[in-house]
């Protein structure tokens, strides 16, 4: 399922790959996103995977894929292993960057 077609909306084409994980107390949710397009502000926008959302949720991706970006072939395994309910391996997990919840005391 690709990104939607709007006049407001770039479409990213070969769609590119981020993986970070945002932590919330001794909670930590791991997500693989492909970004799939850019609208008029600058927001990226594309497909979360993580155990809360294995099938993908289009939603804005708040990382840049210079600074968290991954492989194509590494994040479609990773999301291979989510879809399937799969946890994704521990060491991976902890080398993805941490995405902070609250910035300022203002959640994200």
């Amino acid at each position: 399922m690709s990104a939607p077609e709007d006049a407001n909306f770039e479409r990213i084409d070969p769609p590119r790959y981020v993986a970070f994980r945002k932590v919330r107390g001794t909670s930590t949710l791991a997500v693989i996103a492909s970004v799939e397009g850019r609208d008029r502000c600058g927001y990226q926008l594309g497909r979360w995977f993580s155990e809360r959302t294995p099938h993908g949720v289009f939603r804005n991706v708040p990382v840049d894929a210079d600074s968290y970006g991954i492989d194509e072939s590494v994040a479609e395994n990773l999301i291979d292993l989510i879809r399937n309910g799969q946890p994704l391996p521990p060491r991976i997990v902890r080398l993805m960057p941490e995405f902070p919840t609250n910035v300022g005391g203002v959640k994200v």
